[in-house]
Formats: structure tokens, C-alpha cells, sequence
């Protein structure tokens, strides 16, 4: 049997795979969480790197600027709660494999632009050392799902369902709280403007 379905890979130890979920699970909470909070600090300079993509019509421009931002919260606070991790894992996978993509498009093209990146590891150009990273954490993610769902490591005891749709509310009318003070912010800067 292969060592990645028996588990038998070298981390044989309960107390190891344990480790290394909780270590990774906890490094990609503080990435996310960090992409966000970078995003939502300089919102416009976002929303001009999404434009300069040129993937997404004018009209979605805005809601996607700040839905990104909203995604990696969620993802951040759902690698934290127990019973969200495959969903942050699986979430996680599919942010990475699209913002990969937009990237490689952008290559195809031979257009310099600017990455979108925020957080620890962001970078200013988007290229192949930011696909990089993200296959990386890609990897990370998988881990995560293997050590999970194959060898059934759980290093925090869930939440219970109450507990957990509780924590996402919370999640969610922070983020909305967020969300809506920057976007007073638009609205009060765009009547100066205009008077």
C-alpha cells in the first residue's frame, strides 16, 4: 500500500502528524488573514490591480475588489474552527488555483502588472515566483486534507454546529462592519470630489 494512503510517510507519530496539521493549519489562518487585512488597507491600489487583469467587466469590478477580501477572512477564520477545515482547505485550493490562473493569463499576454498580493510574502509584479507561492500553499492545503480526511488527525476539538455558524456570523458582520466603514469612506471621498 502506498506510504500516502497507509500514513506510514514518516509522520507515524500521533503527536507529529498532529504537529504538523496544527502548524500549517495555523500559518495559513495568518496568511489569509494577513492578505486580507493588506487588501483592505489599500482597497484602491486592489481594485487597480484587479483592473489591470482585465478579466472582469466593469460591473463586477467593485463587488469582486471587495468579495476577495471577504473570501480570505472567511477562509482565515474557518481554518481556525475545527470542523471548517476541509471547507477552508478545499476554499483555499480553489482562491489559489484562480488567482494562479489570472496571473498566467496575464503572462500569456506578456502584460506587466501588478500582482494584487497582499500580506507576509506579497509581491508588486504578478509572476511566476507569486504562482509559486501559491502552488506551495497549494501543497500546504493538501496536507492538510490528507492528514484530515486520510489519517483522521483533528488537533481541535470541533465546534459544535451552533458553536461554528455562531463564529461564521460573527465573521460575517465583521467583515460587513469593515467592509461598510471603508465604504463610507468611497462615498464621502466621491461627494468631495464632486462638490
Amino acid at each position: 500500500m502506498a506510504c500516502w494512503v497507509s500514513g506510514h510517510c514518516g509522520l507515524n507519530e500521533p503527536a507529529l502528524r498532529l504537529a504538523a496539521d496544527h502548524g500549517i493549519r495555523w500559518l495559513l489562518a495568518a496568511i489569509f488573514a494577513a492578505s486580507c487585512l493588506g487588501k483592505l488597507n489599500g482597497i484602491y491600489r486592489f481594485q487597480e490591480a484587479l483592473e489591470d487583469y482585465r478579466l472582469l467587466p466593469d460591473t463586477l469590478l467593485t463587488p469582486v475588489t471587495y468579495a476577495i477580501p471577504v473570501m480570505e477572512f472567511a477562509v482565515t477564520v474557518s481554518w481556525i474552527i475545527g470542523r471548517l477545515v476541509p471547507l477552508a482547505a478545499w476554499t483555499t485550493i480553489a482562491m489559489l488555483v484562480l488567482f494562479s490562473g489570472a496571473m498566467l493569463i496575464g503572462l500569456a499576454g506578456h502584460r506587466r502588472m501588478a500582482c494584487g498580493c497582499s500580506g507576509f510574502s506579497a509581491s508588486r509584479d504578478a509572476g511566476w515566483l507569486p504562482i509559486a507561492r501559491n502552488v506551495a500553499l497549494i501543497c500546504f492545503a493538501c496536507i492538510v486534507l490528507w492528514l484530515e480526511l486520510v489519517l483522521h488527525v483533528s488537533p481541535l476539538p470541533p465546534l459544535g454546529l451552533t458553536d461554528s455558524v455562531i463564529a461564521l456570523g460573527v465573521t460575517l458582520l465583521l467583515a460587513l462592519f469593515v467592509l461598510g466603514g471603508e465604504s463610507l469612506v468611497i462615498v464621502g471621498r466621491e461627494l468631495a470630489a464632486t462638490g
